[in-house]
């Protein structure tokens, strides 16, 4: 009996297309996306802001470590994989957003006999970027001096705090509206509520302001938090930093009601939850930068929905940005959220 129980399990598993995919397909999916983030195949480049005049890096090219290139110089290091250091000539304030914006994990200077190197000790990827500039400068006696990043905007967790800020945004609309809906359209809820005299949209409406109220809440008590314990401020606009808020709601309330507006298998609709979060976790640059993967997809990451509010909401919190700044993230996002609200609403199943 309990043979043929477990075999019936097994079928009616097999018979899901959408159960395989999220079962088999997706782990596989996401250690591909990781691999290319953090293998040790292939050439690896690390592009570091030089501050102040490039001498010491023009002796070093003489000893055949370094070589010129076009915007300034370049280091060969091997380890498990052979990775490139770019030196790049820029002032300070250019090297500090840099670092800001996750470009650049570290800013070296050299002051006549010491080389300085401007990181956060807490930052994983900044310290292996310095064992690796360390490596490579393992023949030379120079001494390296460790200034530590202290000022807010050049840390880990000023890079981290607004990050997770995005992603409970996504969280908040991704399962409070589009588990919620298809939950109601599994208990058959839905039928009961297009049978009353309700306009069918503002069911829809009331579960955005729903989250747009929760969210808000979320994000007010975790930048209380940050504020507190990190001594993260608001640098830029609270006008802007709002308006970016909303914006997120908008374009994460619409990808929900598109995914959701069919679906009524809770197993389905959790494997689209995760397909939806998970990729854009991995890839928008929240708990590092989406600037691991390859260069050639910098472009469209950077413009993918959670990268567009986490880079936004780091503008505004850490460099000061206001409406002008970013225009672009807020028309983007609002663009994109009403879109996928009018194709969700030109299918949506209630029934």
């Amino acid at each position: 009996m309990i043979r043929q129980l477990m075999l019936a399990q097994l079928r009616v598993m097999f018979r899901e297309p959408g159960v395989l995919f999220w079962v088999f397909g997706f782990p596989i999916l996401m250690s591909w996306i990781l691999g290319i983030a953090f293998s040790g195949e292939g050439q690896k480049n690390l592009t570091l802001p030089w501050v102040g005049p490039d001498t010491y890096l023009a002796e070093l090219s003489q000893s055949g470590q370094l070589s010129k290139e076009e915007g300034g110089w370049r280091m060969e290091v091997w380890g498990p994989a052979k990775e490139v250091l770019h030196f790049k000539a820029m002032e300070d304030s250019e090297a500090q957003t840099w670092v800001r914006r996750g470009r650049a994990q570290l800013i070296a200077s050299f002051d006549g006999t010491q080389l300085h190197l401007q990181l956060d000790p807490k930052n994983p990827e900044a310290n292996a970027t310095f064992h690796l500039l360390k490596n490579g400068l393992e023949n030379q006696t120079l001494e390296l001096q460790i200034d530590p990043i202290t000022t807010q905007g050049g840390r880990y967790v000023d890079f981290l705090i607004p990050g997770l800020m995005a992603m409970g945004i996504m969280n908040s609309c991704i399962w409070g509206i589009g588990w919620t809906l298809i939950e109601m359209r599994m208990k058959k809820l839905l039928r009961r509520m297009v049978a009353t005299p309700m306009p069918k949209g503002a069911l829809i409406f009331s579960q955005f302001l729903n989250r747009l109220v929760v969210s808000t809440i979320e994000l007010s008590v975790l930048f209380a938090f940050a504020w507190g314990y990190f001594r993260i401020s608001l640098v830029g606009s609270l006008l802007a930093l709002l308006a970016l808020i909303i914006a997120g709601n908008i374009a994460f309330a619409g990808l929900a009601l598109l995914m959701a507006c069919r679906t009524s298998s809770t197993t389905v609709g959790s494997g689209l939850v995760n397909l939806t979060t998970m990729p854009m976790m991995i890839l928008s640059g929240i708990f590092f930068s989406y600037q691991n993967f390859p260069e050639w997809s910098w472009p469209y990451l950077s413009n993918l929905p959670l990268s567009l509010l986490a880079d936004g909401m780091r503008a505004i919190i850490h460099e000061g940005a206001g409406l002008a700044q970013v225009a672009y993230p807020l028309t983007a996002l609002t663009a994109t959220g009403l879109l996928c609200s009018f194709l969700a609403l030109r299918v949506f199943r209630w029934y």
